[in-house]
């Protein structure tokens, strides 16, 4: 699969309905140092998505919240959206810029589709989470995921910020 940035866009804006609640996260599953947990949404046009939670049995800085689109005849999988823990050192290939330590969030791009690295290869710093959770609510609101919890209105609380 290739995207154009207006289609990364497009799918980004499209709305999502996830098939389980969001928060509270659920329980995550233990496996091999992490718990894992994959969330499934239906995007109003179609379009299919998982939303995959990973977390460090160890290190509660080190995780990863995942917006995937699938292609339901494949094994397919496109990484749209990727928000890190401060865990490790991403480094930008094309700017050749650093980030030591930091929260992140990992953009698709045509760029970097295009010099055949990762997809989702290009990250920002960010300050807007410090936890699994934090970052699962910034996901909600970039991606345009709905969120409702069990009396259709919206849970709020105060996300933790950059704990480094």
């Amino acid at each position: 699969m290739s995207y154009s940035d207006e289609q990364i866009q497009e799918l980004l804006e499209e709305k999502k309905i996830p098939a389980s609640k969001l928060i509270p996260l659920p329980k995550l599953n233990p496996r091999r140092g992490h718990s894992v947990k994959d969330i499934y949404l239906t995007g109003v046009n179609g379009s299919k998505f998982i939303l995959k939670l990973r977390k460090s049995s160890y290190n509660p800085l080190d995780f990863s919240a995942i917006l995937i689109l699938t292609d339901p005849t494949s094994n397919i999988q496109f990484r749209l959206r990727r928000y890190n823990g401060n865990s490790h050192t991403h480094t930008n290939k094309i700017e050749g810029n650093r980030i030591f330590n930091k929260f992140h969030i990992h953009h698709a791009t045509e760029r970097y589709q295009n010099i055949k690295a990762d997809e989702d290869g290009y990250a920002e710093e960010s300050d807007r989470f410090g936890s699994l959770e934090a970052a699962v609510l910034c996901m909600i609101k970039d991606c345009n995921i709905e969120h409702p919890n069990n009396d259709g209105q919206m849970e709020i609380w105060d996300a933790p910020q950059n704990l480094s």
